[in-house]
């Protein structure tokens, strides 16, 4: 998803959090989800480190145990988010097809993000502008998913499959928007599914990317 804003200066990146084994690992994990459902649903300012405490029924002392501030459970959820839409864009991208099909693909891992990290997914859209000053690498990852876009869009224009006249950076953007837009209503629980909404839009962006029929 296209954010925009500049890193923060003044704000120290959180201190690793201290994961553990068997049993500790569960109730590590488990904490991490029920802080990433009150950071999606009041916001991450919003959200104390008493309200993570008292909706994993725990002491708020006894949090710290696990996370040395709120700003790690974050960077908990957003480093598996990142991690795994990466993961999928880059075996997208080496698997080397035509960039109308790269492009679908693209599009379909971006749109199922919404579903399996629904709560990273909603604090880059309300929190971005403070969680990009504690954690740098978010912008970093913005620029590799910017790039990738705009290289396949390139090479669509490039080999035909595109519009000649297509601006990448532009159409990038539009993209990236209509996905973040969807983050915002789209639900896991709904009549639509990720595969449905990603068939969707990519056949609407497609259509659109196409180029126009010569004059008869």
């Amino acid at each position: 998803m296209a954010q925009t804003g500049s890193t923060k200066t003044g704000r120290r990146a959180p201190a690793p959090s201290k994961r553990t084994n068997g049993n500790g690992q569960a109730r590590y994990d488990e904490i991490v989800q029920i802080a990433g459902a009150l950071f999606a649903e009041r916001g991450f300012l919003a959200t104390t480190i008493r309200d993570i405490a008292d909706a994993a029924n725990i002491l708020s002392g006894s949090l710290y145990y696990h996370f040395s501030s709120k700003e790690s459970i974050a960077d908990e959820l957003l480093k598996s988010y990142w991690n795994e839409l990466l993961s999928m864009y880059d075996k997208i991208v080496a698997s080397k097809k035509e960039p109308t099909e790269t492009v679908r693909e693209l599009l379909g891992a971006s749109i199922l993000m919404l579903e399996k990290h629904e709560y990273a997914v909603r604090m880059i859209l309300n929190d971005w502008a403070y969680l990009t000053g504690v954690l740098p690498y978010l912008e970093e990852n913005m620029v590799t998913i910017r790039r990738i876009w705009t290289t396949q869009l390139r090479n669509g224009a490039k080999s035909g499959q595109f519009r000649s006249s297509l601006d990448p950076n532009l159409t990038y953007r539009t993209i990236m928007g209509s996905i973040s837009g969807a983050g915002r209503w789209f639900e896991a629980s709904g009549k639509v599914t990720t595969t449905q909404l990603a068939q969707e839009m990519a056949d609407l962006f497609l259509l659109g990317l196409q180029p126009s029929e010569p004059a008869k």
